[in-house]
């Protein structure tokens, strides 16, 4: 980290599924659960997610030593509009320092309604699907 007030936490799952930890790499979006301090502003990530987003995970196997590494707050996320033609292109931003962050644009999933009815009732599986759904919501993947 450039700055000694800066400090990585680990998270649980719980907090994974509503978007904690979620940083960029390069241009791979990730997220990670487990956060060991090395001394020095470094730290050792574990339970670590790969290409969080469509997009992203072509960057797997292209990452160089010295990429931009950002922590991502969700809470200050703010959506781009873009038009429907570009749904299937890539898009580029330019983010601090001069760099820059290319995703592919994939459309957003239909509204999924939460599990009602049926023959058989699993209430477990029930509120896991229910904890599941507003996460995907909340974060583009379907719609509301």
């Amino acid at each position: 980290m450039v700055d000694d007030d800066l400090w990585l936490t680990s998270c649980d799952d719980a907090a994974l599924a509503a978007g904690s930890n979620l940083a960029i790499i390069g241009s791979e979006l990730v997220q990670f659960g487990d956060v060991t301090p090395l001394g020095s502003g470094r730290f050792r990530l574990a339970r670590f997610l790969r290409g969080r987003r469509d997009g992203t995970e072509t960057a797997l196997s292209t990452h160089t030593i010295g990429e931009i590494f950002c922590l991502i707050d969700s809470g200050s996320l703010q959506p781009i509009p873009l038009p429907i033609s570009s749904i299937g292109k890539e898009v580029s931003a330019e983010i601090p320092r001069g760099e820059s962050v290319s995703l592919i644009v994939s459309p957003r999933a239909d509204a999924i309604p939460s599990p009602s009815g049926g023959t058989t009732v699993d209430e477990e599986a029930r509120t896991s699907i229910d904890q599941i759904l507003p996460t995907l919501r909340q974060n583009g993947l379907i719609a509301t």
